[in-house]
């Protein structure tokens, strides 16, 4: 098996610390516009959260959290009855090189699979986005190009 980035171990970390703890949102809200206010005072990151539309999925919360010491934004999800996470960190020492790129809709993604969970990664002004779930890659791809016009 190859190695995995150094991100997709971080954010399959994170996300199963997450689901072990029971789901620790600090600031719990279904609006995009309010988690991704209250993730800027938080951690000085100006989070673009997508936004759910429909019964696609729902936003639960957020939380702030470290990834290698500097602060980052862990965004909680529901889709389709499925448990998923969006974790944002500034972009600095973060690489996708080992994930497979793929385009769609005139995006581009960066793919991973790491023990059994899907992660779909983008990046968005000076950010980079993870998105971490057990659905697979087409689904979350889906849900981030369908979210990308209703994003906060």
């Amino acid at each position: 098996a190859r190695d995995h980035s150094r991100l997709v171990n971080l954010v399959i970390d994170d996300f199963k610390h997450s689901q072990e703890q029971g789901h620790p949102i600090h600031f719990v809200s279904a609006n995009a516009r309010a988690v991704s206010d209250w993730l800027l005072h938080q951690t000085d990151l100006e989070v673009v959260l997508p936004g759910v539309k429909g019964t696609s999925g729902r936003l639960l919360g957020a939380r702030k959290c470290t990834i290698e010491g500097r602060p980052a934004a862990f965004v909680m999800y529901e889709i389709r009855g499925v448990p998923t996470s969006l974790v944002a960190v500034a972009a600095g020492n973060h690489t996708l090189d080992q994930m497979r790129q793929i385009e769609h809709n005139g995006r581009i993604y960066w793919v991973d699979h790491c023990e059994g969970f899907s992660i779909v990664a983008y990046r968005k002004d000076n950010l980079v986005y993870a998105m971490v779930s057990k659905l697979n890659e087409q689904e979350l791809i889906q849900f981030l190009s369908g979210a990308a016009n209703e994003s906060y």
